[in-house]
This record gives C-alpha cells, sequence and structure tokens, in this order.
C-alpha cells in the first residue's frame, strides 16, 4: 500500500451520539439518514442520567464474542510453545506452528482497529478508542493513524484524493512479494511514526503509550530473545501476508472489472466470524454506518449492488494468479 503525498487529510468528525452510539458521517447519503434520525427524537421530557451505562461502555455482545474467541485462539500456541520449548526438532516444529498461528491471529487485530473506526464494537466512544488502540498498538501501528485514512478513504474511495493510493501488481513475483510487510505493516509504521514525530503540539496521551509500549517491547527482546523472536516479531513479520490475504481482494481490479471496484468475498462462518465480516465489503461500502453484524451477503440485498461478489478467497487468489501467469498485468491496483 502506498499513500498519496498529496492528499490532505480530513479533520476527525465526531457527531453526536444517537442513543449514546456513535454515528460516523462518511457520505451524504449517511449524513442525511442520520440527520433525519436525529429530527425524530423529542429533545424534552427525556430524562438524562449523569453517568454512562454499563452496557454502552462495554462492548456489545457480537463484538465481545469475537474479542474472547481471538484471545483464547492466541493463548493456545503461546502455551503450547512455552511448554514444549525448543530443545527437540519436534519442539521447533511445534514452536513454528505456533508462530505461524500467531501471525493469522495477528492480522486479526486490523478488523478490530476497522470496527472501532465505525463506533460498532461499544456505544461508548472511548471503548472504541481503547480497544481500536490496543488493536494497533500490537501492530506497532498508531491507530489515529489508521483511522483518519480510512475515513478519508471512505468519503474518496477510487477518486484522486483517494489516501490510500494503489500499487502495481503486475507479476507473480509481485505478488510473493506483497506476502511480506512491504505491503501493509511497512507503509503504516513509516506513516504513523512520521505523524507522531512531526507533530508540532508533541505526541498526544495514546502516542506516547504507543512509544512506550514499543520501548517495552523492545526491552523485553533484549532480555529474552528466543521467546520475544517466536511469540511476537516471527508472527508480526508473518501476519503480513495474512493481511495481504484477506484484504488485497476489497479493491484490486481483476480482468473485466469496472474501476474502480470494490469486490465482497462469500467465507465460510468461522473465517467470516474472525473477519468481523470486513469480508463483505460491498455491503460495508454501502453502508458504513451498519455494524458488522448486521451486514447481509451481496446477494440477500433488495438492491442491486455495484461490485464483484466471488465464493471464497481461495477462488479469488486463484483467478488474480491465472491473470498475473498469463501476461503481465498493465497497472492495476490493490489498498486494504
Amino acid at each position: 500500500m502506498e499513500f498519496a503525498p498529496e492528499a490532505k487529510m480530513p479533520q476527525q468528525w465526531w457527531p453526536p451520539s444517537l442513543h449514546g452510539k456513535a454515528v460516523y458521517s462518511l457520505t451524504d447519503d449517511c449524513q442525511d439518514a442520520t440527520e433525519g434520525l436525529r429530527s425524530t427524537i423529542p429533545t424534552s421530557g427525556i430524562p438524562r442520567s449523569p453517568r454512562p451505562r454499563l452496557d454502552a461502555i462495554l462492548p456489545r455482545r457480537p463484538a465481545a464474542a469475537r474479542l474472547a474467541v481471538t484471545a483464547g485462539l492466541a493463548a493456545i500456541p503461546v502455551c503450547a510453545g512455552l511448554w514444549v520449548g525448543t530443545d527437540t526438532w519436534a519442539g521447533v516444529a511445534i514452536t513454528a506452528a505456533a508462530s505461524l498461528a500467531l501471525g493469522f491471529l495477528l492480522s486479526l487485530m486490523l478488523p478490530i482497529m476497522h470496527e472501532a473506526t465505525h463506533g460498532s464494537i461499544a456505544r461508548a466512544r472511548v471503548t472504541n478508542a481503547l480497544i481500536g488502540w490496543l488493536a494497533g498498538a500490537i501492530l506497532l501501528i498508531d491507530f489515529a493513524t489508521y483511522r483518519r485514512l480510512h475515513l478519508a478513504h471512505h468519503r474518496h474511495t477510487g477518486e484522486p484524493k483517494d489516501p490510500e493510493a494503489p500499487v502495481e501488481l503486475k507479476s507473480t513475483a509481485g505478488y510473493l512479494l506483497h506476502l511480506t510487510p512491504y505491503y501493509f505493516l511497512i507503509p503504516f509504521w513509516r506513516l504513523s511514526w512520521a505523524w507522531m514525530l512531526s507533530t508540532p503540539r508533541g505526541l498526544s496521551a495514546s502516542q506516547a503509550a504507543l512509544v512506550a509500549l514499543t520501548v517495552g517491547i523492545a526491552g523485553a527482546t533484549a532480555l529474552w530473545p528466543v521467546h520475544a523472536l517466536w511469540i511476537y516479531w516471527a508472527p508480526l513479520m508473518l501476519s503480513a501476508g495474512f493481511l495481504f490475504l484477506t484484504t488485497v481482494h476489497e479493491h484490486v481490479p481483476l480482468q473485466g472489472d469496472a474501476v474502480p471496484v470494490t469486490r465482497t468475498i462469500v467465507s465460510n462462518p468461522l473465517l467470516s466470524f474472525l473477519l468481523w465480516n470486513t469480508n463483505l465489503h460491498i455491503e460495508h461500502h454501502r453502508s458504513p454506518t451498519v455494524p458488522f453484524d448486521q451486514l447481509r451477503v451481496h446477494d440477500a440485498s433488495p438492491q442491486p449492488l455495484p461490485g464483484d461478489v466471488v465464493s471464497g478467497f481461495a477462488a479469488f487468489h486463484r483467478r488474480l494468479l491465472a491473470e498475473l501467469r498469463r501476461s503481465p498485468r498493465a497497472e492495476q491496483a490493490t489498498a486494504p
């Protein structure tokens, strides 16, 4: 992924809450709908609670379930690797498998950041901000940077102002290169830290916490290099490949597609659950304020949606690789 240097990042706009739930205005249609809903809410005679309700602060049940499953799955390879060790070849093999599994689970931090950006994890803004910050910090990414870019991407998808500028994918070698941190992690690391270090007013509290966490990870690596390698650094590098495999479909045009294109992948329930339904990308772009658990598959929509629908991630990547093998691709684009 590359970011257009000329693109101006819009200021973050936090609209008034609707029944305690943040609603983001990403398109004119969404803004009109939001204003229409607000106009139907009575402004007098409603008692106001001096404190936010607990159910508004805690993650919603669909989000809490996904967070719990992701954390529980992450504990399994960590415990297995610590228990087995690397003293034998069998232990090395189990540790390598654990690192691969952790790599996939680290890639799931991106859907969490995505849903926190859209305010669908909890009704309380602070809960979304904290969970989004934690997910970004695990990847060493500033959540505020990601949020600005993603909201601007929704406003200007496929336009010159889209901050997620397209990257070229012309050959199988380029496909393999994008399985490395080159595709997602390195651009976001560079942009996150460049913005943080160039802020005239200094670091915000969340950015200072990210710096402190990074220093702590570096210190832990110096003290326990072997464990840090397979528990964190190797999975972090491996997560780059999973990030590419699960996000490249969103806007990359294939032969016969209109440009720009948005694509939905109809996947199995388990993978869709772990990805927070981000594979339903047409539906998300059509209704970005709809929570992830309320998105429905393209074919079930009462109105036809523009874009491409593919049955399964494997089918999409087979199609993409087939095009890359047949001939060098003309300038085409990918953006997560």
